[in-house]
């Protein structure tokens, strides 16, 4: 004997399915009122046997499973992202106020021209080349980094190491102050 809501097989004399629970007829109805009854089809009855998920309506807005009101209006990852857009923007203003200050990449092209002693007019001029001049006689190669100046100075043969500081457009070496014009 099977089940005839779910077709599971059934024992004999067995009064309700061991699968699905609904009644099981032993017995076959009177041949007149089964002939002359409509075919209805079985629908089952048990929460077994309704394994559709039935539709739910939308949470009320007093709801506590309502979504919240950052996600519903969509700006939910807008401070976020403004706030990644802030920082990178100060990080390039600091970095940019950092080269300027402290005199950009380290390169001579930064610092090259022509500075005047402050109290004797005497022309230091750093070339592009990363080589200077003092006066007439004194030349020599010099390397930037950051704000400090490092000179190798040759003079009738020598060569001696000296290092100078930059500030703004004035050059400090060994004590004497140049500004750059």
């Amino acid at each position: 004997m099977y089940c005839p809501v779910c077709g599971a097989e059934q024992r004999e004399g067995a009064k309700f399915c061991k699968s699905c629970g609904n009644p099981l007829f032993s017995e076959q109805p009177p041949q007149s009122a089964a002939a002359n009854a409509p075919v209805v089809p079985s629908v089952p009855t048990t929460p077994q046997a309704l394994a559709v998920p039935l539709p739910t309506a939308p949470p009320s807005p007093g709801d506590s499973a309502a979504p919240s009101a950052a996600v519903k209006s969509g700006r939910g990852k807008t401070p976020i992202i403004l706030a990644i857009v802030g920082a990178v923007v100060v990080i390039a203003v600091i970095a940019v106020v950092l080269a300027v200050t402290l005199g950009g990449d380290g390169g001579s092209g930064d610092v090259a021209g022509e500075y005047y002693n402050i109290e004797d007019g005497e022309l230091l001029e750093l070339k592009a080349d990363e080589t200077f001049t003092i006066g007439e006689w004194v030349e020599g190669t010099y390397e930037v980094d950051g704000n400090k100046v490092y000179l190798t100075v040759s003079y009738l043969g020598y060569e001696a190491d000296t290092v100078g500081t930059i500030e703004g457009k004035r050059l400090t070496v060994e004590g004497d102050v140049y500004e750059k014009k």
